[in-house]
């Protein structure tokens, strides 16, 4: 009896946590359709909005990031999904580091905090200065671009202001 009672409860787990899964996959998917559509809809706004948005976008970002090379590295944290800082920086000619590691498919590394870019002013040895234009950016609950595959978050190369997702998580 009492076997067969664990097996009618283990059906009705079984059961709701499919139904869970895909109503949280439903859920996924119409938040990285929404990501999306906004990415789209900066990128066919029209020219004359286009221009007013990024020049927000880059005098908001190069009022923080323009440093001297003597001042600490400028860190960048946004709990945002969207891809409008690195559309911004790439506009501005900022370089970010984000602990990604590679070109063709890059690999997050946690460690790789440490990592920076400095360059020795002629004449003077023993005293690098950080190389100005750059900031080190963390997104702090992923991204539209970040994908989790063998127990690796890997960066797919997805399209700012693609329609969908689907084909590039299938490569």
């Amino acid at each position: 009896k009492e076997l067969e009672q664990w097996k009618q409860n283990q059906g009705y787990f079984d059961k709701n946590l499919e139904n869970l899964k895909k109503e949280l996959e439903n859920a996924l998917k119409t938040f990285a359709e929404s990501i999306l559509k906004d990415e789209n809809n900066l990128l066919t706004s029209g020219v004359e909005k286009q221009e007013k948005a990024f020049n927000y976008l880059v005098s908001f970002l190069m009022s923080f990031a323009s440093r001297t090379g003597t001042r600490d590295r400028l860190n960048i944290f946004t709990t945002n999904y969207d891809r409008n800082i690195e559309l911004g920086a790439d506009i501005a000619g900022l370089r970010l580091i984000d602990r990604f590691v590679g070109t063709i498919c890059p690999i997050f590394r946690a460690s790789r905090m440490d990592i920076d870019y400095h360059y020795n002013p002629p004449g003077i040895r023993g005293e690098p200065r950080y190389v100005e234009g750059v900031a080190h950016y963390t997104k702090l609950h992923g991204s539209i671009d970040w994908a989790y595959s063998n127990s690796e978050i890997r960066r797919i190369g997805l399209p700012f202001g693609a329609k969908d997702i689907i084909p590039y998580l299938q490569s």
